[in-house]
C-alpha cells in the first residue's frame, strides 16, 4: 500500500472514531488521489481492524453477524440496511483475500461513496470496540 494511502486511511479512521464524519469526507475530498485510490483507503480501514487483532488475518474469512436492535436476535445480512450489507460483503471479501470479489463489489457500488465509506469505517470501528458500538453512522 502506498504510504499516502496508509496515512489518509489512519487519519480518517481516527476522525471517524471521534464521530467526525464531515471531517472524514473533507479529508477524502481534499485528497488529490481520491478517485484512483479510494478502494485502497477502504482496504486500509479494514487492515486497521486486522492489525488491531479484532478482525482475523487476510485469508481467514470471517462472517460479520448482525442483531436486531429491539430483540437482540441474530438477523441475516439481507435484513440490514443495504449499505451495511454492502460494507459487510466488502470486508468479508478482503478478509477472504478475494481480490476479484472485492473489486466487483467496489465497481458495482452506486455513486454514493460518502455513505458506503461511512458504513465500511463504522463496521470496522465496531469490530475494534469503538465507543459507538451498536450504532450506524446515522446513530441508529
Amino acid at each position: 500500500m502506498h504510504p499516502d494511502v496508509e496515512r489518509i486511511a489512519r487519519k480518517t479512521f481516527i476522525l471517524a472514531q471521534r464521530h467526525r464524519y464531515a471531517a472524514v469526507v473533507k479529508e477524502l475530498e481534499a485528497w488529490p488521489h481520491l478517485l484512483d485510490e479510494l478502494g485502497d483507503v477502504l482496504i486500509g480501514w479494514i487492515d486497521i481492524g486486522i492489525n488491531s487483532g479484532t478482525l482475523p488475518p487476510v485469508g481467514e474469512p470471517a462472517v460479520l453477524h448482525f442483531s436486531d436492535e429491539d430483540t437482540g436476535q441474530v438477523i441475516g445480512i439481507d435484513q440490514v440496511h443495504p449499505a451495511t450489507a454492502w460494507a459487510a460483503r466488502l470486508i468479508n471479501a478482503r478478509l477472504a483475500d478475494d481480490e476479484a470479489g472485492f473489486d466487483a463489489l467496489w465497481q458495482a457500488a452506486p455513486d454514493m461513496w460518502h455513505e458506503l465509506c461511512e458504513y465500511v469505517i463504522s463496521l470496522v470501528a465496531l469490530c475494534c470496540h469503538a465507543d459507538w458500538a451498536g450504532r450506524t453512522p446515522e446513530g441508529r
